[in-house]
């Protein structure tokens, strides 16, 4: 743990116990954010979030605080924290930034913030769905107080034309100058009236939009990180990027001006009541006109959604063909394949523009259409109406306040109309989005009040098969064995025997098709994956590294460690040298272009280190040795030789010197256990074995 996060990592451990949400260091460690060396009362609120505990916070003093509103974060007006953790008579147990342990002080009368836990309990951690809906709930409260303000705006709206019709029909004929600026000052009053509850609407729809995009954005990012990788493997990364774009659509309906015209709509029965009391032949001209709208949106919304699908598949397809163009542009040039690879993306072009005019234009005409509508209306309004001020059934005035009374009930009409197919838009991706949350996610302990499993590193496979899928032939087949705990043991095995799949199993990563596996004698499938990768490290070939530093990299894996044991774990796998000697040392930044310029070993070397590293009880690492050079292939040996007996090792790999090291030997062939034994006896075995299959 870094120094410099102790007395706020302190602060947040005591609050998390009192309120009866226990949980281990790492997993503390984890839901801070990233990297940060002093946690802000913002990362305090940021990390209980991460947590899944529920809080509410308020103004107050802190001799208003009751034992009731305990545990709780109180942050003054300076931002300085502290932890009340319960209250009695005028007294507080505190805990501040700096205290190992809490004590009682006299509540004084500081104001701030306070920041409540809620409690622990156990209907708590049981696994909530979530829509769509459910993320809009809070807004529940809001909606009565939108229409409200909807309301008090449209009567303002209302009550000006009627007011410019009496100033012409009755006040200016009277020429009293007085009435004339007391109805001025009225209109003044009806104005200012009118935008400020406009005003009021758009802050509430402007924080709804913000609070939904932050509810769903999080939701979406921590669904797609608890999905099972086999889930995960369904789409590829363009295809999960493409869906997170079209759920931008549920944002764009709080920013633009749907929710805006959908809130003033019922209202423009009231105009439109109106506008039949003050010229009847207007108001069926408007009714005939909203009809035509209705029929019009029947028939050009089928065609233009299925034109938007259509544009929006061959974007995502021409997405894609850049992506992989990206990924493949050296074998592309290597292989001679430039021109007929820029002939296929022409092609793709082509169509993805065609598909994307098509929409547009048919967009366009519509809204042409609307628009055109919309003037025909006005100008059938103002022949219908000056025909009827000649003929004396209606006044100047209200024919003025009539005019305006038709504007106020085509707008949000016309806003609807233009938008209809943005509204099927965000009905289409409200549905994807339930469809993404409601997805089975791996099973996670998290923040319960149950006793974190450790687990010992005893594995039992029994009987296991499995397919990636059911047309597929079975990669693992029947497979069987027991490792002990702290033993070290050698998979071995040539290329597609099934060793990389049998690691996947054993990490959870997929569940196998038949057969069970079990760790310290629970089923897999019983154990939470935040405990089963915890206690297990577990590097791929090749290692992962992310951009970001080298010591980010360390602390991603495993957050509870320090500098001095990102150093010692680099020493290890004689590292060190090489990270000095770079321009930032720990704090280097692994970009892409930086890893392009760095020895394949060294990457090797040290995907390997962090996965050390991080501990845990079974250690598992996927051909370690290939392509590491002979420096760091003897610090990894040496390594293994030093951990040896401390933790469960199951080393994947051809290689004939780890075999040296190995208390357990077993081997693959064709998703077959052909050889699982212990001692010389097994040795021999697996080199006769990688002899035999030319693994070696």
């Amino acid at each position: 743990m870094d120094k410099a996060v102790s007395p706020s990592f302190n602060l947040l451990n005591q609050l998390m116990s009192a309120a009866g949400w226990h949980s281990s260091q790492n997993r503390l460690f984890e839901a801070v954010p990233h990297m940060s060396d002093e946690l802000t009362p913002f990362d305090m609120v940021s990390t209980f979030r991460n947590l899944g505990v529920p809080t509410s916070s308020q103004r107050c003093k802190l001799n208003e605080i009751e034992a009731d509103d305990c545990p709780a974060l109180f942050v003054d007006t300076q931002d300085c924290m502290q932890a009340i953790l319960d209250a009695d008579q005028g007294n507080l147990l505190v805990c501040q930034l700096g205290d190992t342990d809490p004590r009682w002080v006299k509540a004084s009368s500081l104001a701030g913030r306070l920041v409540r836990l809620e409690r622990f309990q156990n209907e708590q951690n049981a696994k909530t769905r979530y829509s769509f809906s459910q993320i809009t709930r809070p807004f529940k409260g809001l909606m009565p107080w939108l229409f409200i303000a909807s309301f008090m705006s449209n009567l303002a709206s209302l009550a000006t034309p009627l007011l410019i019709m009496v100033i012409y029909d009755r006040v200016i004929p009277s020429g009293s100058v007085d009435l004339i600026t007391s109805l001025a000052l009225v209109a003044l009053i009806l104005l200012a009236t009118d935008a400020g509850f406009r005003l009021i609407r758009y802050r509430v729809i402007a924080h709804m939009g913000r609070e939904t995009e932050l509810g769903l954005g999080l939701a979406l990012f921590q669904k797609i990180l608890a999905l099972p990788v086999s889930q995960i493997q369904k789409a590829s990364v363009e295809q999960q990027l493409a869906r997170f774009r079209q759920f931008e659509s549920l944002r764009d309906v709080f920013t633009g001006q749907i929710l805006v015209a959908v809130l003033d709509l019922p209202f423009t029965l009231i105009f439109l009541a109106v506008l039949y009391i003050l010229s009847p032949q207007i108001a069926f001209l408007i009714v005939a006109l909203i009809i035509v709208f209705v029929v019009i949106t029947c028939i050009t919304l089928p065609i233009q959604t299925s034109r938007n699908a259509s544009a929006a598949e061959h974007k995502a397809a021409l997405q894609s063909y850049m992506f992989e163009t990206a990924q493949n542009q050296q074998a592309i040039q290597r292989l001679g394949l430039i021109d007929h690879w820029t002939k296929q993306g022409e092609a793709m072009n082509r169509k993805a523009a065609r598909a994307t005019r098509l929409a547009s234009q048919l967009q366009l005409v519509t809204q042409n259409l609307g628009q055109s509508l919309m003037a025909i209306a006005g100008l059938g309004a103002v022949i219908l109406g000056t025909l009827s001020a000649m003929q004396g059934t209606m006044s100047f005035g209200a024919l003025i306040a009539v005019l305006s009374l038709v504007w106020k009930v085509l707008t949000p009409l016309q806003a609807l109309y233009a938008n209809s197919a943005q509204i099927v838009s965000f009905q289409n991706s409200k549905t994807q989005s339930d469809r993404v949350l409601n997805l089975p996610e791996e099973m996670v302990r998290g923040v319960a009040q149950n006793h974190q499993k450790t687990l010992k590193g005893q594995i039992s496979v029994s009987g296991v098969t499995h397919r990636y899928d059911s047309a597929s032939a079975p990669v693992l087949s029947q497979v069987s064995m027991d490792i002990k705990a702290n033993e070290f043991v050698v998979l071995g095995g040539s290329s597609n025997s099934g060793k990389t799949t049998l690691l996947n199993l054993l990490q959870g990563f997929y569940q196998p098709s038949l057969g069970s596996i079990q760790i310290d004698d629970l089923d897999l499938r019983h154990i939470a994956v935040d405990d089963l990768r915890r206690s297990v490290s577990y590097c791929l070939s090749p290692p992962e590294l992310f951009y970001g530093t080298i010591y980010q990299n360390f602390k991603l894996a495993a957050p509870s460690l320090s500098r001095d044991d990102v150093i010692e774990a680099l020493v290890q796998m004689d590292l060190l040298e090489e990270i000095d000697g770079f321009t930032d040392g720990l704090d280097t930044r692994l970009s892409e272009a930086f890893r392009s310029t760095l020895p394949l070993s060294t990457l090797r070397a040290l995907g390997i280190s962090r996965t050390i590293a991080r501990g845990g009880s079974v250690c598992m690492l996927n051909e370690p040795f290939a392509g590491l050079d002979t420096k760091h292939r003897a610090a990894l040996l040496r390594t293994m030789q030093d951990l040896k007996g401390s933790r469960t090792f199951i080393v994947a790999t051809q290689d004939i010197s780890v075999a040296q090291l190995a208390d357990h030997y077993i081997f693959l062939q064709n998703g077959r256990v052909v050889a699982d034994d212990l001692g010389n006896a097994g040795l021999k075995k697996f080199n006769a074995l990688l002899n035999r299959t030319g693994a070696s």
